[in-house]
């Protein structure tokens, strides 16, 4: 089993990085690079992204346990709690968690976003 767990590892570090999904398991605990979260999956999503109110992993895990509190990379990772930036509900909060913009905005065509979040491909 540990040879099949080594080939299957070398293998998806050679063809496909960080995109490939190795089964959970108890023991298993994903090691993503700095800067990012590691969903229950494995999957790797940007650290900002966590208790965004938004579900970037795939499984949802970046929205479990969020409470009033969040930490973020802007804490410079010193592990003191922010509060947790809300927007009014007419507006669409971006991913920086930094500003809203009104809910119209929200994929006009134009990046009102600083980062650019209110624009993505699905829009």
């Amino acid at each position: 089993i540990m040879s099949r767990l080594v080939v299957l590892l070398f293998t998806c570090s050679f063809l496909c990085l960080s995109k490939c999904h190795i089964p959970a398991s108890k023991n298993y605990i994903p090691k993503c690079s700095p800067g990012k979260w590691p969903c229950d999956d494995g999957e790797c999503v940007w650290l900002g992204f966590r208790c965004d109110e938004f579900k970037d992993c795939k499984d949802g895990s970046d929205e479990k346990n969020c409470d009033a509190y969040y930490y973020d990379e802007f804490d410079d990772f010193d592990n003191k709690p922010s509060v947790r930036f809300t927007c009014e509900k007419n507006q669409y909060k971006c991913k920086n968690n930094k500003e809203c913009i009104p809910e119209a905005k929200f994929c006009d065509v134009v990046k009102d976003c600083l980062d650019g979040s209110d624009e993505y491909d699905n829009c």
